[in-house]
């Protein structure tokens, strides 16, 4: 069906787009595109005659709908299980049991920035053990699905705050493994041991190895990653001994003790199996990948390549890895301790002030 000028359809719905002399004006038309052109024709007539168009529109109108529909459709047409996996059924659970309760008979053109406000005041009286990095999902999902109503011009313009509204999750340190608390994991039997050494060896999160194959071994050494978080794949070189583990089995390389891949919803109980057969209490499978990133920036490695490895979209991710420990710090101060009290101190000093000048001369007879 062709439709006349002035009619725009944008993800599945249609809109009127009309200039008059105040400006481009948009009316929404449904979703059926008899009833549109319809209804466009109706809204031009309207115009001519002086008269406001919206007085006229269908039920399903933008004042007319409540957050609990537009939730709805939101979920439907954004929130997609075969792309999102694990996180469309969190975000689903979120809204509907916070959200939709707390906003959801309200019409969702009358939503202000004051039920913003009061949505996060009612997460901490209702949840107060939410941590601040929980609650910013929270509410980084009434945000996306405000942006969405205005996108599709379900609402003229998201009520959204502007400014120092989401909360700001305090930078925590590394939670990274001690030495012996590696060596209790990698020496605990397989397949739980080979688990723990492919976490430790290569970095990955839980689903990234709750998927690995035999096949994904490249013949260079590294793991390809085929899905990662972001969706694009990405290498992962792996150690030695850790290849020849791998090349001596078949088919997915995470198993549970029946020989069944482990679900990517089974991360608690697989912690709760480590921390119970090593006594280690505060264990969870991301401390692996703490401790891989820690260790590999301590051994000498390089941020950027650490970057790549992890998948990290910025590189500020990744230098929070960069913090050494306390071996490490007593290691350093004491060498410095060391060049202080040596008797050729201030040779050396010297010979430091006279590279620096060598060097600021080059720079400026090669400017």
């Amino acid at each position: 069906m062709r439709l006349p000028r002035g009619i725009i359809r944008r993800r599945g719905r249609y809109f009127a787009r009309i200039h008059t002399k105040g400006g481009e004006r948009s009316f929404p038309l449904g979703s059926d595109p008899s009833a549109a052109v319809a209804a466009f024709y109706r809204v031009k007539a309207a115009l001519l005659a002086g008269q406001d168009p919206r007085a006229k529109e269908p039920d399903e109108a933008p004042s007319e709908l409540t957050l609990a529909a537009a939730v709805k459709r939101w979920l439907t047409e954004q929130v997609d299980p075969e792309v999102l996996r694990r996180n469309a059924t969190t975000i689903r659970s979120r809204v509907e049991n916070s959200l939709v309760p707390f906003i959801g008979a309200r019409s969702l053109c009358s939503i202000r920035r004051a039920d913003c406000h009061a949505y996060k005041s009612h997460l901490r009286v209702t949840r107060p053990k939410l941590k601040p990095g929980t609650l910013l999902h929270y509410l980084r999902d009434l945000r996306e699905l405000l942006n969405w109503a205005e996108d599709v011009e379900l609402i003229v313009e998201s009520p959204w705050p502007r400014r120092d509204f989401m909360p700001k999750p305090k930078r925590r340190p590394p939670d990274r493994l001690t030495d012996a608390e590696v060596a209790k994991l990698i020496s605990l039997p397989d397949p739980l041991g080979f688990n723990l050494r492919l976490a430790l060896g290569s970095g990955c999160r839980w689903g990234e190895l709750c998927r690995l194959q035999r096949t994904d071994l490249l013949p260079d050494g590294s793991l390809l990653i085929r899905e990662a978080k972001d969706g694009e794949p990405r290498t992962v070189p792996v150690p030695p001994q850790m290849r020849v583990e791998i090349i001596r089995r078949q088919g997915p390389l995470f198993l549970t003790k029946r020989g069944r891949p482990w679900s990517e919803n089974s991360n608690g109980c697989f912690n709760a199996k480590v921390a119970d057969l090593t006594k280690i209490e505060r264990f969870h499978i991301h401390q692996t990948r703490h401790t891989h990133a820690c260790r590999y920036l301590e051994a000498g490695g390089e941020l950027p390549m650490l970057q790549e490895i992890l998948g990290h979209a910025s590189v500020i991710t990744t230098q929070r890895y960069g913090r050494p420990n306390a071996k490490a710090i007593r290691a350093d101060s004491a060498r410095v301790f060391a060049a202080w009290e040596a008797p050729d101190r201030e040779q050396n000093r010297e010979q430091a002030q006279k590279a620096a000048e060598a060097a600021l001369r080059g720079n400026s007879a090669t400017g």
